[in-house]
Formats: structure tokens, C-alpha cells, sequence
């Protein structure tokens, strides 16, 4: 736009000077009034704009839920361009399913510190100008109305804490001369819940952990009968020819000199702590596949929980 101002600006004063000057010096004028005019008003509009984004606080996978981006003004002026860039963290659905992905960031120390320098600065750049897969550009428009408000449909994929942002916000001018930022607003986080699978008492896990559990011999008399959950522990009785071997407590029994019985062998699954390792490796690797690979430990964890609860 820049240039085509410049050359009818050439024009019109080529036109006054050989034509018709008092036409040649109208046009002269309002070709240079216009970007004054332009600036002045968006100028005046950036002021009283404010721009936010909204998102529900939970949501379920694979369920589709909108981001709100409410663009409001306090004047009746109209807004000329504002443009700007919806980015999604992996932990939902591409946005623009399209557009390239990213070349792999560079390793550090690879080829001597001064290639490593000049390939991160290469990185930036593209990573800049290229719209990847998790960004979709955005322009929006106003005319004399005070509010408006856009809904952008998000679809997670993963479990845990998604980020939505809006970045890159920059206000046009009606002739696309004049470029300012605008504030963005602040980052939104959507708590995604997981799906608990439904595991079944006579699973392979499951009936490992229990025998383990009741094979062991290390309770003695001065377990607590509560355990911090509010479940009770084990209770003892005398030996009763028939009862299984493995509910014997060998400890409790050599003190106390006669055999001792476990009564109510399932209860030790009130004592099962499940842990949750989430030390990530040094090794690169995408975001989509971390995510994967914990979702997959988060939600076995709470299905075998949930399995332990009934």
C-alpha cells in the first residue's frame, strides 16, 4: 500500500503540473490528508480498545469448547484492522491442521558455539514468520458498535492444564501504513480432565498388587487399625485349621507363640500408595508424545484407584 500511495501522490503532481492545476492541488491535498486522517483515528481507537480472552475452567477430551475473544471500545469510531495470532498449546487439537510444523530446534553445543548461535537465530526467525500448526491468524473488524465478540471452537486431546493465548497483536490503518501494538491479554488455562478407564477386579494388575499385598509378612501387632484414609488396617485372630497359610503373621505369631490370622485380607488394599512419576528424560522429545505417554500413567493410576475404591 505504501508504494501505490507514493506513486498516485506522483501522479497528482505530475497531473497539477501539466493539466489542470486546481484540480491537480485538490487531489495533492487529499492524498496527504487521508494517512493523517487514517492515523489520527486509529490512534484515538488503540486508546480505548480493549481486548480479552475467555475460557471455560474445565472440559472433557474430545469435547469441543470455545475460546471468547471479547474486542470492546469506548469510542463510536470505527476499528480499522486488528490482527492477531490464537495460539493453543499441544494439549489440544491443531489449529491450523494446514500449515507446516517447525523444524527441530537445534541442539545445543552441536557444531561449535558460534554454528549453535547462528542456528538458533536462523530458528527464531522462521519460528516468527511461519505459522505452525497450533497458531491460526485472526483480523477482526468494527464498525460504529462499542462490543464484539468472536468464539474460536477448541478441541482437546490431551489431559492436564491447556494454555490458550493471543499474541503477535498489531492495530492497522485504513490504508495499511500505520502498525501499532496493542496489549495482550493475559494467557488462559483450561483444565482438561481425563478419562478414567473402567478395570476389572480379575485384571492382571490388579491381581498381582493384591496377592503381593496379602503375601506379606512385615504387619505386626502395633499396625494401626486406621490407616490415614480413614480405612481400617488388618485385625487378628487365633489360627483356625483350614485357614490359608499365607494369611498367617509369621512376626506376630513367633512373639506372641501361638499362630495369628489376618482377618479381613482385603483390607491391606487400603494401605496401596500409587505414585506418579513424572521425571521427564533429557532426551528430545515432541510435545504430543509426552503428553501421550503421561496421560496414559494418569489415567491407569486413577482407573486402578477407582478399582481400589469399589
Amino acid at each position: 500500500m505504501t508504494l501505490g500511495y507514493f506513486c498516485a501522490i506522483g501522479i497528482a503532481i505530475v497531473f497539477m503540473l501539466y493539466m489542470d492545476g486546481q484540480i491537480g492541488v485538490m487531489m495533492l491535498s487529499f492524498l496527504l490528508l487521508m494517512p493523517v486522517v487514517s492515523g489520527i483515528m486509529t490512534w484515538l481507537v488503540r486508546r480505548s480498545l480493549t481486548v480479552t480472552l475467555e475460557l471455560p475452567d474445565t472440559g472433557a477430551k474430545q469435547k469441543q469448547v470455545s475460546a471468547v475473544i471479547r474486542v470492546q471500545k469506548d469510542t463510536p469510531l470505527p476499528l480499522p484492522f486488528l490482527r492477531m495470532q490464537l495460539t493453543a498449546d499441544p494439549h489440544f487439537l491443531p489449529l491450523n491442521p494446514n500449515a507446516a510444523p517447525l523444524p527441530e530446534k537445534p541442539l545445543e553445543g552441536a557444531g561449535g558455539v558460534l554454528r549453535y548461535r547462528a542456528a538458533m537465530r536462523k530458528w527464531n526467525r522462521i519460528r516468527r514468520r511461519q505459522l505452525t500448526p497450533d497458531t491460526l491468524p485472526l483480523c477482526v473488524s468494527m464498525g460504529i458498535e462499542r462490543e464484539a465478540e468472536y468464539r474460536i471452537a477448541l478441541t482437546p486431546r490431551f489431559c492436564g492444564s491447556g494454555v490458550v493465548s493471543l499474541h503477535d497483536m498489531r492495530l492497522g490503518d485504513f490504508l495499511a501504513m500505520l502498525r501499532l501494538r496493542v496489549k495482550q491479554p493475559d494467557p488462559q488455562k483450561l483444565l482438561i480432565t481425563p478419562e478414567i478407564p473402567e478395570l476389572k477386579a480379575n485384571s492382571a494388575l490388579f491381581r498381582s498388587v493384591s496377592t503381593a499385598v496379602a503375601a506379606a509378612d512385615e504387619e505386626t501387632e502395633a499396625t494401626p487399625n486406621h490407616s490415614a484414609s480413614a480405612m481400617p488396617g488388618y485385625d487378628h485372630r487365633d489360627y483356625i485349621p483350614g485357614d490359608s497359610l499365607k494369611r498367617i503373621n509369621w512376626k506376630l505369631s513367633s512373639k506372641r507363640r501361638h499362630l495369628m490370622v489376618r482377618q479381613d485380607e482385603p483390607i491391606a488394599l487400603a494401605r496401596l500408595s500409587v505414585v506418579l512419576d513424572f521425571r521427564r528424560s533429557t532426551v528430545y522429545m515432541p510435545d504430543a508424545v509426552r503428553l501421550a505417554q503421561e496421560e496414559q500413567l494418569i489415567e491407569t493410576a486413577l482407573g486402578f484407584l477407582m478399582l481400589c475404591a469399589k
